[in-house]
């Protein structure tokens, strides 16, 4: 099959102001940081962002003016704190904050996954989730009852960071990693799908790895940059942790925005 890998600059190319923009990892973990920095870096502007739950990611492209809206269930640094610039933006108006729940989310993207314009779900039932973001009710026709229609979330590109890929695009995820199939479901439900990596690797070695069960097959990406530490400041399990120390100084002192969130970023070549 084709070399899928690109530079990091071609990569970040493929995203154009306006876009719809899947960004994977949860919280602070797998964040695909040096593709987040490079579309800062390029000046990005009005992208409509789609996180499981944010964190680092978010706030940065935020704090460099590249956002317009987010979908998302979260944006935080936990255990840290808030995200100072994804606040502030949110509560001034400059950004528009699109609260969902984690069923919500995972719905509309398979429903993008699976080419259809909903999905059937009874998540968020007795709360005022669905009531705030205008999903309606459909009625089952075999039963009758009443189920919510979560329209398909389609991101236009989406951005993940893995531990390994073959040149080729079969990615290499990790079973035991929290919510790593949530980058999958990210992936199939969107028209261009980038995956940056800590390595390259052969097929044989991939299978290996993978164990017969790949994240993403090959046919499900469109390009890899090989980017080591292209996570940070997050955590890859097995191969970094999330530099605590280093969000914990831009929490405390946020001045800097973007600049000070560059400072985090592992250098990658463009």
């Amino acid at each position: 099959m084709a070399d899928k890998v690109v530079p990091l600059g071609e990569a970040a190319a493929l995203v154009a102001d306006g876009a719809s923009v899947g960004i994977g990892g949860i919280l602070l973990r797998r964040k695909p940081m040096a593709l987040v920095a490079a579309l800062a870096e390029a000046g990005r502007s009005d992208l409509d962002l789609v996180a499981f739950l944010g964190s680092v990611d978010v706030e940065y492209l935020v704090a460099a003016g590249c956002v317009r809206s987010a979908t998302t269930g979260y944006v935080g640094f936990e255990q840290l704190g808030f995200a100072p610039a994804w606040q502030a933006s949110v509560s001034g108006g400059s950004v528009t904050a699109r609260f969902v729940s984690e069923t919500h989310i995972v719905g509309g993207l398979r429903a993008a996954g699976a080419g259809l314009p909903f999905w059937p779900s009874r998540g968020a039932a007795g709360s005022d989730v669905s009531a705030d973001l205008g999903i309606e009710t459909v009625a089952c026709p075999y039963t009758g009852e009443a189920v919510w229609a979560v329209p398909a979330i389609r991101p236009d590109v989406t951005l993940l960071h893995a531990r390994a890929a073959t040149a080729d695009g079969l990615v290499v995820g990790a079973d035991d990693d929290f919510l790593h199939d949530a980058d999958a479901v990210l992936a199939r439900a969107s028209g261009t799908v980038v995956v940056s990596v800590e390595e390259i690797v052969d097929s044989s070695e991939a299978r290996v790895r993978a164990g017969g069960r790949p994240l993403l097959f090959a046919h499900d990406v469109d390009a890899v940059v090989l980017a080591p530490g292209g996570a940070r400041p997050t955590e890859v399990p097995g191969c970094y942790g999330a530099d605590l120390a280093g969000i914990s100084a831009y929490l405390a002192d946020p001045g800097g925005g973007a600049t000070g969130l560059a400072a985090l970023v592992a250098g990658v070549d463009a």
